[in-house]
């Protein structure tokens, strides 16, 4: 009876060491195994931003451009750019026509020229601009230093400030063509913020600091 006791004694810490050498060697594996990769694939967070697209555009949905920096207006149906255009020159109205001698001054306070070159692609005519777009003072606004919009520029003393041959042409644009000339504006101040936001820009335009 006694040795029946012994080896039971013997066995249970043969079984109780067995026991613990398997759950070290567990741990073991476990903190030294390999990390598997994972199976499941995460689906991308649709609340991530979209990337931007088209020019960055400011509080008032102009693209500001420097003077000299080229624009462009594209046709709606190719997104293609059908005319260019820069602003190479903003500043105070040399008037050389003979009617500006003897025409009423200003309305607004300062005529103000506007340097411009455009150039046309050939496609143009077959763009929903078609043959009949233009460039006058209608398709310009002016932000003062006191931030007041206005856009009731064109006078009778800014159209009739430049001699016919210093003046942007008033006729329809035609295709894979190239125009220089300057536009004049009456403004009530020498400097702020010009807008040429022409009608057929659904919305939106350019503008410049000066």
């Amino acid at each position: 009876m006694r040795a029946n006791r012994f080896v039971t004694t013997a066995g249970l810490a043969a079984l109780l060491l067995l026991a613990g050498c398997a759950e070290g060697g567990q741990a073991d594996e476990t903190e030294a195994g390999p990390t598997l990769p994972s199976t499941s694939s995460a689906a991308p967070s649709s609340s991530e931003p979209a990337e931007p697209t088209g020019p960055v555009r400011n509080e008032r949905g102009n693209v500001e451009k420097a003077l000299g920096e080229e624009g462009g207006i594209s046709d709606l149906a190719t997104d293609q750019p059908v005319i260019t255009f820069t602003v190479d020159a903003i500043g105070p109205a040399q008037c050389t026509s003979d009617y500006a001698q003897y025409g009423s001054g200003p309305e607004n306070g300062n005529l103000v020229a506007v340097n411009l070159r455009f150039s046309t692609a050939p496609e143009l005519a077959a763009s929903a601009l078609g043959s009949y777009f233009t460039v006058s003072a209608y398709d310009f606004r002016f932000i003062g230093p006191d931030g007041i919009t206005q856009s009731n520029l064109g006078t009778a003393a800014s159209y009739g400030c430049l001699s016919q041959n210093q003046q942007f042409t008033q006729n329809p644009l035609g295709s894979g063509q190239q125009y220089v000339g300057s536009i004049v504006l009456d403004l009530p101040a020498t400097n702020g913020t010009l807008v040429y936001a022409p009608s057929v820009i659904a919305e939106g335009g350019w503008e410049w600091q000066f």
